[in-house]
This record gives structure tokens, sequence and C-alpha cells, in this order.
């Protein structure tokens, strides 16, 4: 199966490389920050095909916190501060816990885009697995060699 660039919208083909393909799905906002990345793998060896999923994630202080123009200052000021200490508090419960939170969207809209993100997902898996049957009928073909001479 040959990889070609023959997706609908927002799709990319990044690489392939031996034993994997990416592909770039773009957001709809065209922010490149909001865009993912699907890596299909594989591994000839015990037959195992896995997708990662790649997003750029960042930790949300201002959700309620937004500064509108009519704001006054003092209701500004308090607004900042909430804001430093959700980061702070962030940052202390990473350090102390190991881990936070985060989240992350996406927008996919209309059928093409969903089109394509699933032509994507076959194109990786069918990828996948032409690689690893040719690796199979490699290795019969080479036992059967080495085990006739």
């Amino acid at each position: 199966m040959e990889i070609t660039e023959k997706y609908l919208e927002k799709v990319m083909l990044v690489e392939t490389f031996r034993n994997s393909v990416m592909f770039r799905f773009g957001c709809d906002c065209c922010n490149e920050t909001c865009d993912i990345a699907l890596d299909f793998e594989f591994d000839k060896e015990h037959k195992l095909i896995w997708v990662s999923l790649y997003k750029k994630l960042e930790f949300c202080d201002y959700y309620g916190l937004n500064d509108s123009i009519e704001d006054k200052f003092f209701t500004r000021c308090k607004n900042f501060l909430k804001r430093w200490k959700k980061r702070f508090l962030g940052a202390f419960k990473l350090f102390f816990t190991g881990y936070i939170e985060v989240e992350g969207e996406m927008i996919i809209m209309g059928e093409n885009q969903i089109n394509s993100l699933l032509e994507v997902l076959k194109d990786g898996r069918d990828y996948c697995l032409e690689k690893i049957s040719n690796s199979d009928v490699k290795e019969r073909h080479e036992k059967r060699q080495s085990g006739g001479s």
C-alpha cells in the first residue's frame, strides 16, 4: 500500500519511517497548537500495532476569569490574583503528586473533515498490517531457503 496525500481536509502526511507512519490532523480553528499528530507504529516480531496521539496541552488558568473592557480596575486585579493562585496551586500539585490534569480540544467541522480522519485511521492501520504481513512472507521465504541449504 502506498501512502499518498489523498485526504480531503486538514490532513498532512508527515513522514513514513521504517516501522511507522505519522500524520498531522489540523484543527478547524487553524491554530497549529490545537492540531494532533497521529503516529501508527508496528512491531513485526510480535505483530503489534499501536496508535499514539500527540497534542499540545495547556494549563488553563483563565477559565471563568476573563477580563472585559468594562471591568473595573479592582475586578481586573482580583482576577489577576486568582489566576496566579490557580497557577501556583497547579504547580504545587504537580510538584507534590507528580501529575496534573489538563485538557485540550480540537474542532472537527463538517463531513469532509470527519471522513478525512476516518481515512487516516484506516490508511494507518492498513499500512501497518501490510508491513507486518510482508515481513511474515519474507521470514517464511528465508526459513525455506536456509532449511533447504
